[in-house]
Formats: structure tokens, sequence, C-alpha cells
């Protein structure tokens, strides 16, 4: 668990000095283009969720937040005294309860959707003012009595849902609407908008993850603006109906991202009226100097937060050209009282025999370290369950010899 706990402290360190380093950078490098800084922000999220696989994991002892980390430790020490509250387990637990706690939340404001959309009509076909091609589908638009704001979602059916106040509005507002919607639909947003949901549940403890999911969607949707502006050359119309639906409040269950934050609009009616017009090669000197930046934090982040693996028994096989036998299952030593009593630590070496059904046989102590310990190791090792050692390609019996580490923590 201290393991567990150092890489899960690393892994939020290196996160957090990644993203606010991308932060910084695209503040100076004034990265406003929406398009750039939605690749900027999705190609950092992709990162951040590659970095446990591709970095490299040290296998040395560590110290992380005062907590003594040994990778080498097999077995824990159990104390004859009540415990302490366990802080580990419980931290574990929580982080837990919170991913469970987000996907019931995704699943309940998803099936309240389903259920709207059921109870919707459909809308009259005379009111959908703009159609766009190249979507994979058409979407289906229906009027709701139970929202406040347009919401779209589903990919294989994609749906729009308009308020009923939506017929009141003027038939430019109207159409405004209606393309920003449909854009969502032709681009599959939705599909993007479900996984960033699902990597927010499953990091909701980062609020650097928060962080840049919001700006991924505040790009987003300065693309989508930009898109609907040009399509529909009305730029007046189309900001007046972002500042319809200004000061609506969606419902809190509903995991679809609403027509207008609020948050979001000042940001969103700025970027529509800056008109930033940026060459693309300035684009992608920007993108590539951002992109190295934090190629460098990232290093930098990885090798002072690294990460640690837990070492592996080591196993000496006496055969010349014989691949040695693996754990595949193993059963941790306990520390007797007496030895924690005497703050007793350090390695059991023992011979034994891996047959060709991965059991162990006739194991003996060559390096003893205490008694109860060194039975303790021997009853442990006996349970153990290995892939027994080849030799050209075929499974033998082999005497190996295995190092059992105790240490207390």
């Amino acid at each position: 668990m201290n393991l567990w706990l150092a890489n899960f402290l690393a892994f939020w360190l290196q996160v957090a000095v990644i993203t606010m380093a991308a932060a910084l950078v695209a503040r100076g490098f004034r990265l406003r283009s929406p398009s750039g800084a939605l690749l900027c922000w999705q190609t950092q999220l992709g990162v951040i969720l590659l970095l446990p696989v591709f970095e490299p994991w040290s296998t040395e002892p560590a110290s992380i937040g005062g907590i003594s980390i040994s990778a080498a430790t097999v077995a824990r020490a159990a104390s004859a005294h009540p415990a302490p509250m366990p802080v580990l387990p419980l931290l574990g637990a929580v982080l837990i309860a919170g991913v469970a706690a987000r996907l019931i939340w995704l699943a309940m404001g998803y099936s309240r959707l389903y259920r709207w959309r059921r109870e919707a009509r459909p809308l009259d076909s005379h009111h959908a003012v703009i159609q766009l091609s190249g979507a994979a589908a058409p979407p289906k638009m229906y009027l709701s009595t139970e929202i406040s704001a347009p919401v779209t979602f589903g990919l294989l059916r994609p749906t729009i849902l308009l308020p009923e106040r939506w017929l009141r509005l003027e038939p430019q507002l109207q159409s405004a609407i209606v393309c920003h919607e449909c854009l969502h639909v032709r681009r599959r947003d939705w599909a993007f908008h479900v996984a960033e949901e699902i990597i927010r549940a499953a990091l909701w403890f980062h609020p650097a993850i928060w962080w840049l999911i919001a700006e991924i969607r505040l790009a987003r949707e300065q693309v989508i603006d930009g898109m609907v502006i040009r399509l529909t050359g009305a730029r007046g119309p189309y900001v007046e109906a972002l500042l319809v639906f200004a000061g609506v409040e969606s419902d809190s269950l509903v995991p679809a991202a609403a027509f207008s934050p609020r948050h979001h609009l000042t940001r969103r009616i700025s970027s529509i009226f800056e008109e930033v017009s940026v060459k693309k090669s300035r684009l992608i000197a920007s993108i590539a100097s951002i992109t190295l930046c934090l190629v460098a934090a990232g290093a930098l982040a990885i090798r002072t937060f690294p990460l640690y693996a837990q070492r592996p028994h080591v196993y000496r096989v006496s055969d010349a050209g014989v691949m040695a036998p693996r754990v595949l299952y193993k059963v941790d030593p306990p520390y007797t009282s007496d030895a924690r009593a005497a703050k007793i630590a350090g390695t059991v070496v023992m011979e034994l025999e891996v047959h060709p059904d991965g059991r162990a046989h006739n194991l003996q102590i060559v390096q003893a370290l205490d008694p109860g310990l060194d039975q303790s190791a021997m009853d442990a090792v006996s349970h153990w369950r290995f892939r027994p050692a080849t030799k050209d390609g075929k499974p033998v019996a082999v005497k190996a010899t295995i190092e059992v580490n105790f240490r207390l923590l």
C-alpha cells in the first residue's frame, strides 16, 4: 500500500506540473486560435493518460512525502497491538467510492436524457431551417418541456432537444441555435463528450483534469461558434442567441453541455468579435513550441516524481541455458509477533526445486534470519505457484534460490 500511495502522489504531482506548464505556455504564446487550443488541450489530456504506460518505472527504494517505500518488500508487519486507523486502505476506498459516485451520476443523467427524448414531441419539419450535409445520421429534433436550454446527445441516433421557448424566438435566432446543435452532431462531439466524462470520473480527484476538460469544451464551443458564423453570416443574431440562454442554468443531472454555459460566455463572445486570423505557419510554429515546452515539463515532472514498480523476487537458477521460473500466485509471509517486537528485519534466502507442475519442493534455508520468520517464509513459498522453468521450450525441473525480504513498515 505504501508503494501504491507513492505512485498515486507521484502521478498527481506529474499531472499538476504538466498542466500548470501547459497553461502558462499557452498564455505566453497567446494561443487564441480555437482549433489550435482544442488540439493542444486534447493532446495534453492524451499524454496524461499515457504517462504511466510509456514513462520508465524505477525499482529503487523511494521516499515521497515522508513515506518510506521499499519496492522489494514482500511481507508486512502485523501488530499485536490495536492498529491505528488504516489510512491507506481508507484513501483507496474514498477514491473508488468517488469513481463509483461519478459514474452513477453520469448514468442517472444519461437515463434522464433518454427519458426526456421519449416524452418529447417531434419538431415539425418546416422548422428545421438549416440542413447540413456530411452528418453520419441526420439529427432528430424534439421539443421538450423538461429542459430550459438546448441539449444534443447520441451517436448512432443523434438527438437535439430544444426547449419550448425556442418556438417564441425570431427565425434568425432559431436558425443560429439549430445550426450550432447540428454542427455538434456532424462533428460527432457526443463521443468526445462521453469519453471526457469517463476520464473525469476515473480521475475525479485531480482539479487539473477538471480544468483541462473545461478548457477542451470551451475550445470546442469556440470552434463551433466560428463555423456557425461562417455558415450563417449572422454574427449579431448568433450572439443574441447566446445571450438568450446566458442566464439559464441546466439541470444538474444532465451530463450534456448546455448551449451557452455562463462561465464560458464572456470568452466565447470575445472570441467571436475578435475575429482572430492566424496564419497557418504561425499556428504550426506556436503548437510546435508549446509541444517542446510540454515535453520538457513532462521530462522534469517524471524525473522529479518518478513512478515505482515492485522489484521482482530474485531467482538464481543453477542450470545453464534454462529460463527461470516466474511467480503466478504468491502468499505474503506474515510477520511473527516476536519478530515484530524485536524489530527484526532482513532477508531469508532459501533453495528449492520448481517442478514442471509449477509447485515448490524440497525447500531449504541457506541464509536464516529468525526461526519464526524462516518458517513463515518457507510456509508461504510452499503455497506459491510458478510458471515452470523451460529449456528448449519444454518445462523442466530446476533448482533455484529465492530471496524473501522482510521489512517493518
